[in-house]
């Protein structure tokens, strides 16, 4: 397999983020509803978190916090994506808001999957429409 017939069978993450409302049911005066900015997980963002949860004291042997370990690694509160949350500050979060945050996760993920699932394999021509340097800007 080539790099553009990969690049054409979706075997790259799009550098868009995916918009979600969210509601926190559990906030001072009452719900609040506001939206996040979800990055569909890259190989990246296994391992930047794997590093976050390392430098935090958390290793494998002693437990580490799944739920925000993937909030850490997928979610923000800008469009941009430059304002994220730490894997510390992830793993303080009250357990309602968590529970919103990590759903919203995994639930771009199951899109993702689903999404993977239900296409069909591009009709090769031999030619790719996409180039390699569309991925280099990535």
């Amino acid at each position: 397999m080539t790099l553009e017939e990969l690049i054409e069978r979706g075997g790259f993450v799009p550098p868009e983020l995916i918009e979600k409302e969210v509601t926190w049911k559990g906030a001072k005066g009452g719900p609040a509803t506001f939206t996040v900015f979800i990055k569909p997980p890259t190989a990246a963002t296994y391992d930047r978190s794997a590093r976050a949860m390392q430098s935090s004291g958390d290793t494998l042997d002693n437990g580490y916090a799944p739920r925000p370990l993937t909030i850490s690694g997928m979610l923000f509160f800008d469009k941009e994506g430059t304002k994220g949350i730490s894997y510390v500050k992830a793993c303080e979060l009250h357990e309602g808001l968590c529970s919103v945050l990590y759903k919203a996760c995994t639930e771009v993920i199951v899109e993702g999957v689903e999404a993977s699932k239900n296409s069909q394999p591009p009709m090769s021509s031999g030619m790719s429409s996409s180039s390699t340097e569309s991925v280099a800007g990535q």
